[in-house]
């Protein structure tokens, strides 16, 4: 049961961490179109179509990004590691699309991954969550995670 609630607590994280990024994405990029683009001085999702594409492409990154959540936040807090993963992403995408959108938005993908990476093994070689350090190696969650057959088979 609790592998059960780790996927769905990371598929969610997944999804608002995916539509936050996006929403990040299109107002930095419309704060810093130039003069010349047709859509300079609009309001962010002034266009009637920037809001259906942008989620298409937010539900299509929660889904991408969702297993390597899982995979690298297994034994570790969701919260926790969603909000330093969700930090660093959006420091860089507010950074970064301001300079070049194309390198923000592929670059977003990148660090997201290298932050799940990086928190994956500096949360499990160093200890630094209080849920590993309370929890013994017999007890963490195995993943997959794996069914015992009965002992009367």
């Amino acid at each position: 049961m609790k592998a059960l609630r780790t996927c769905i607590a990371y598929l969610l994280i997944s999804f608002i961490s995916s539509f936050v990024f996006a929403v990040a994405f299109v107002v930095v990029l419309t704060m810093t179109l130039p003069e010349t683009d047709g859509a300079y001085g609009q309001m962010p999702f002034e266009d009637p179509f920037v809001f259906p594409i942008m989620r298409t492409w937010a539900i299509f990154s929660a889904l991408v990004v969702w297993p390597f959540y899982v995979l690298c936040g297994w034994n570790l807090s969701p919260i926790r590691l969603g909000a330093v993963v969700g930090i660093l992403t959006l420091v860089f995408i507010v950074l970064v699309t301001s300079f070049s959108p194309a390198a923000g938005w592929l670059g977003s993908y990148a660090v997201l991954i290298f932050s799940l990476i990086v928190s994956w093994f500096w949360m499990n070689n160093f200890g630094s969550t209080a849920e590993n350090k309370s929890v013994d190696s017999n007890e963490k969650q195995k993943f997959p995670p794996t069914v015992e057959p009965p002992s009367n088979c």
